[in-house]
């Protein structure tokens, strides 16, 4: 067995909205995955004991990325109108404000970059993205945003993450214009 290092990309898909496939090149930091499981303890004359409750304490993904107005509108499509001269270039994205957004869920696959399918993959099938919008202006440095995706249990089986490969019978990569994992074409 091999431990894995080098590029990752996230890839984001919502239905009705699409996807969008942010490369490692536009990752800042780090991709952090938490999914950490609670315990119970249990009181007894012979000792406290405690065990795995089976419950997940605020599991998600969070990652940074470099912030372009164009990505932006790609990852909160919901929060965003594309202009009408330049719609592949041009926009906005508004945070706030009276208009009630509905967070619609999202699917987010962590893809080993250079990987020619899906095998080392980490998907999860449910989660919603909070809306953040801090962003730090420094000099000599680039413009990056914090992306929060809070996992929830997916709503057939309740699994929160499948880590490894995307199909049990055959090479996959994941879409992002279907958001579902495909068949790779034989050799």
């Amino acid at each position: 067995m091999q431990s894995k290092s080098g590029k990752v990309d996230v890839t984001i898909y919502r239905a009705g909205y699409g996807g969008v496939r942010i490369p490692a090149e536009m990752l800042a930091e780090e991709v952090a995955v938490t999914g950490d499981e609670g315990s119970v303890s249990n009181p007894t004359f012979a000792g406290t004991f405690t065990k795995p409750s089976e419950t997940y304490d605020e599991p998600r993904v969070a990652f940074t990325m470099v912030l372009t107005s164009a990505l932006l509108r790609e990852v909160y499509p919901e929060l965003s109108t594309n202009s009408t001269d330049r719609p592949t270039v041009a926009g906005q994205t508004v945070f706030g404000g009276n208009a009630c957004v509905v967070r619609e869920p999202a699917k987010l696959v962590i893809h080993w970059t250079c990987d020619g399918n899906s095998d080392d993959d980490w998907y999860f099938p449910n989660v919603l993205l909070s809306q953040n919008f801090t962003a730090r202006f420094t000099p000599g440095e680039v413009l990056t945003l914090p992306v929060v995706a809070h996992v929830q249990p997916e709503a057939v089986t309740g699994a929160l993450v499948y880590v490894g490969t995307g199909d049990l019978t055959e090479f996959t990569l994941f879409d992002e214009t279907t958001g579902e994992y495909e068949p790779l074409a034989s050799s």
